[in-house]
């Protein structure tokens, strides 16, 4: 029989052996088929440019166009006429992960056990839970129809602003699903093809969004291998190609908020990439992580979004589609790539500029990573809303 000396020093070795394989597993890089693919297209970047919020105009909290300040108006009004001069047409918003119609992804086991009665209430759960998540985030990492109402209100109701809501799964084919339904919507919009400029402002994973979208109306070597999934597992209509082609004639603006750097970006003439990314530091990296509890390094979910940060799909063939799809957009789940993506600390992509913002969310001696959802919530608040539409004006239209 063991003794307690024997018991206690045989459970310390185990916990140290346990530690060093775990260190020596994450000190080994992931093998170089596992890594994010490269891009699919030349990088077309242009140099980060660092920022600090102003808040030289004050929000009113009740988000209606009548109760803001006069100065907030005459300035938005201002952003409303260099848009409508610049040929914007539609201005779309798209909320990213878990602040979508399906943000646990309980839909579609839904479906596969009853779908007669799954698609009599698809629309009405959907509906209720998009609503269930505004009344819960209101406008911290959320577009409301509050904030989308107010920002055509006060652009002068020149340009017609809507809301793209998806799924918000958190893994490759919930964001497929999203940039098919981006696809349908312009389509019902605008059945002729796209007219004059098309303004889409995403966040957090909404990026991935726009970088699918970008790839299946391009005709990049991704874009026809993505295609090709979509026609194997049937996961959209015939039609779909040929209207892909007929879109990718219109012009559009993307700007993105704290996108996670994952999916490449095609890039056409048509097409102009703006990102706009929470960030306190001296250089384009992202600040040592143990800062966290007081966002002292800015936006850090725009860091643990990376490649192998996906959840596990609810059915077995969304599980057989994202293992396709990982060959094409790299590893959705897998912990050693996260922790080595993670590591690389980078806030600057390969394709159009990137704003390094100061959005003044630091906590100090304040732990405020909840309230501020690891300083990822910050760009959707309706006191940023004239800060980031003017810098959108600035750098896109004027």
């Amino acid at each position: 029989m063991l003794t307690t000396e024997q018991i206690l020093l045989l459970f310390f070795s185990t916990i140290l052996l346990i530690g060093l394989s775990l260190y020596l597993w994450l000190r080994t890089p992931p093998p170089l088929e596992r890594l994010p693919p490269r891009a699919q297209v030349p990088p077309v970047k242009l140099p980060s440019v660092t920022l600090k919020w102003m808040d030289d105009v004050p929000f009113h909290e009740s988000a209606q166009f009548i109760n803001q300040p006069e100065e907030w108006r005459r300035r938005m009004l201002k952003v409303g006429q260099t848009l409508n001069a610049a040929g914007v047409k539609q201005i779309y918003f798209l909320h990213g992960t878990f602040t979508g119609s399906d943000p646990f992804n309980v839909l579609p086991p839904f479906k596969s056990l009853m779908p007669q009665l799954a698609q009599q209430w698809e629309q009405m759960i959907e509906s209720k839970m998009k609503r269930a998540v505004d009344i819960l985030a209101r406008d911290i990492g959320n577009f409301s129809n509050d904030y989308v109402q107010l920002v055509e209100d006060a652009t002068g109701k020149r340009i017609p602003c809507h809301t793209l809501h998806w799924s918000s799964a958190n893994h490759h084919w919930g964001r497929l699903q999203g940039a098919l339904r981006l696809i349908e919507d312009l389509h019902q919009r605008f059945p002729n093809g796209p007219e004059g400029r098309i303004l889409l402002i995403g966040h957090s994973h909404a990026r991935q969004v726009f970088a699918l979208f970008t790839q299946l109306l391009t005709d990049s070597t991704l874009g026809q291998d993505l295609w090709k999934v979509i026609e194997d597992e049937q996961l959209g209509t015939t039609d779909l190609p040929l209207i892909a082609r007929q879109l990718s004639h219109g012009h559009y603006d993307f700007v993105t908020l704290g996108g996670p750097l994952r999916y490449p970006l095609a890039m056409t003439d048509r097409m102009r990439f703006l990102h706009l990314v929470n960030h306190r530091g001296k250089g384009e990296l992202a600040e040592n992580m143990l800062n966290l509890w007081t966002t002292a390094g800015g936006d850090y979910v725009q860091q643990w979004g990376c490649h192998g940060s996906d959840t596990l799909a609810t059915t077995h063939k969304e599980r057989v589609i994202n293992r396709k799809l990982d060959a094409l957009l790299g590893k959705g789940i897998d912990t050693r790539v996260w922790v080595h993506t993670v590591a690389t600390r980078l806030r600057v992509g390969d394709v159009g500029q990137t704003l390094l913002i100061d959005y003044g969310d630091q906590g100090g001696f304040r732990i405020n990573c909840l309230p501020t959802v690891f300083g990822h919530g910050i760009y959707t608040r309706g006191r940023v809303m004239l800060f980031n539409m003017e810098l959108i004006c600035r750098y896109f239209y004027e």
